[in-house]
This record gives structure tokens, C-alpha cells and sequence, in this order.
């Protein structure tokens, strides 16, 4: 979740203003996803950060190449799981009235983490796409958020020129 945070303020976003943590639903689920980002013209997006790496550290300790390999195959399911349970809290549908893109984006803290499920279930990016659910590596998430504050900014410039011509209409 820190690695999340170093991403989305290194991107522009400011916490609290531009992003919010852990935030609370109401609803009878109670979900509660790490992060949503709010987007110019009022919509968001969620970010989940909890996959699991657990499978993917035990592959660095492995005895020899087929352990090695095992690991890096429950590492691939343990993500197309996460996957499978993000894409059914919806959260898209929680936040209709925002006008929330149909995804939620699922944080993986690592390049190399993603690499290694991919390398082991090639098909899983597609897999997740298929279910609205969008990989994203520290490297991806910080491309999109840049998009997201360059967007705010453009929003500000608009506003202030609007301001501008009034005043010169005055």
C-alpha cells in the first residue's frame, strides 16, 4: 500500500483531495477498496492493492528448478484468483452514479511480479480484461494517474479561463 501511495503522489495525485484510502461503501457488502481516484468531471476509479506475493517469494527460495517452477504456477493462479474476486465486487456498479469507468484496476507492486504470472499463464492479462479488471504495475499505474492529473489540470486552466472572460465581459 505504500508503493501505492509513492506512485500516486509521485503521478501528481494529492491524497485526500485526488485520491482517497481505504475507502468506506455503505450498501450491505461493505466493500472497501484501498484506493479511489477521483477523475476530472466527477468520476472515479478503484485500486486494489492486496494481491498476494506469497507464492512468488517461495520461487526465489526454491530448492531446484521444478519447485521453482510449481511456485511460479500458483503464483499465476493466486493472481487470476484476486482477479476472479475483483471482477465480482463490481465496484463499477457502486459507482454508477459517479460515472465510474467499467474497471477496477488491480495493483501488483512489481514489474517482475506480473512478469512471472505471465510468463506461467500467458492468456491472464486477457483473462483479466475480459472481467474489468486492469493490471497495473507500479510503471502502468503511474502512466494512467499522470493522465488523470494532467486531466485536473486542465479542468483548473478551463475554469480559470472562464473566470478571465467574465471579467473582461465586466
Amino acid at each position: 500500500e505504500q508503493t501505492l501511495r509513492n506512485v500516486l503522489e509521485s503521478a501528481g495525485l494529492a491524497s485526500r483531495f485526488d485520491f482517497q484510502e481505504q475507502f468506506q461503501m455503505g450498501g450491505e457488502d461493505k466493500l472497501r477498496p484501498d484506493v479511489v481516484v477521483q477523475m476530472p468531471g466527477g468520476g472515479v476509479f478503484v485500486i486494489d492493492a492486496k494481491c498476494s506475493l506469497t507464492a512468488y517469494l517461495e520461487s526465489q527460495d526454491a530448492p531446484d528448478e521444478a519447485a521453482r517452477d510449481a511456485s511460479l504456477m500458483r503464483h499465476a493462479a493466486s493472481l487470476r484468483g484476486h482477479i476472479t474476486g475483483l471482477s465480482g465486487k463490481a465496484y463499477w456498479d457502486q459507482f454508477r452514479k459517479e460515472k465510474s469507468p467499467d474497471f477496477v484496476a488491480m495493483f501488483v507492486p512489481g514489474d517482475s511480479f506480473l512478469i512471472a504470472a505471465l510468463d506461467r499463464a500467458p492468456d491472464l492479462m486477457t483473462e483479466a480484461m475480459d472481467k474489468r479488471v486492469l493490471l497495473v504495475t507500479p510503471t502502468t499505474l503511474f502512466g494512467l494517474c499522470k493522465a488523470v492529473a494532467y486531466g485536473w489540470r486542465v479542468e483548473e486552466q478551463a475554469a480559470n479561463a472562464d473566470k478571465v472572460a467574465k471579467l473582461g465581459k465586466d
